[in-house]
């Protein structure tokens, strides 16, 4: 689990003595003591059974963060922080018969899923899932949320009818809402049961789950503690990505190549 931060100021450091060094108001770091106890809250959060968002991420990483005490960067706990900030300003106007971040379990072959939808509207069959970002999405929601959201409209199937699902976004500039398209819920329990099965033999049996594929290695690269992990990748580290740049990166490539060969040209003598 998280134990603490790894600050380019203090190297590792208990959470304890990160907020001390914080209410001197002297720290070094971008850091107010607010922050840094509200992001390591939000990461502590005691619930029993196997979170919707566990089943979304890389099994192998959330096996590892159970076995073993780590510090990260606070930089990384900040994005998930930040969309804590929004989830508290929706919940503190909402309307009255919304019923908000209510946690729900479910049990399926013994096993216990547990996820805390953002707002239900019971009245309108509405469930609403609200996402910060860098940028509002272009084309519409995400799979990953998508699956997200239909696990919770699983999650909810015993308490509420659920007709209608919608993730609002948010970014700096504008919000977006994104109508999302239901699956049945034999397809949501084809994608749940199998993950599930392997969280509840690995953490309670020992084992791994296998390592990310595919589009689920993005963590691999700088976004995971434990790429580098002897039980993960190993000090080798993950394999090299290999993915086509995006039109920001091919626009900057041409510049240096641009410029590299006006140099060329120059130390030959060219004009």
């Amino acid at each position: 689990m998280i134990i603490g931060f790894r600050c380019q100021h203090r190297k590792e450091v208990a959470f304890e003595d990160c907020f001390v060094c914080a209410l001197t108001q002297k720290q070094p770091c971008q850091f107010s003591y607010p922050i840094l106890v509200g992001m390591m809250r939000n990461e502590h959060e005691e619930v029993q059974g196997i979170r919707v968002t566990s089943l979304l991420n890389c099994l192998r990483k959330v096996v590892l963060e159970k076995r073993h005490d780590i510090f990260i960067p606070p930089e990384s706990l900040y994005w998930s922080f930040r969309g804590k900030l929004a989830h508290a300003i929706v919940e503190y106007a909402q309307a009255k018969d919304a019923i908000v971040e209510q946690r729900f379990n479910r049990e399926i072959e013994g096993m216990s899923i547990t996820g805390k939808p953002d707002v239900i509207y019971p009245e309108q069959g509405l469930l609403v899932d609200y996402k910060t970002t860098a940028m509002v999405p272009k084309l519409g929601p995400y799979d990953h949320h998508i699956l997200q959201l239909n696990i919770y409209r699983w999650l909810l199937q015993d308490h509420y009818r659920i007709n209608h699902m919608e993730i609002v976004y948010l970014d700096m500039k504008n919000t977006l809402r994104c109508p999302v398209p239901s699956m049945s819920l034999c397809q949501v329990e084809d994608f749940l049961v199998p993950r599930a099965r392997i969280l509840h033999s690995t953490i309670n049996n020992g084992g791994l789950p296998p390592k990310a594929e595919g589009q689920g290695m993005w963590q691999c690269w700088g976004y995971c503690e434990f790429s580098n992990h002897r039980e993960c990748w190993g000090e080798s580290g993950p394999p090299e990505r290999n993915r086509k740049e995006n039109r920001d990166e091919s626009r900057k490539r041409a510049i240096r190549r641009h410029y590299a060969t006006k140099n060329a040209k120059g130390d030959g003598g060219g004009k």
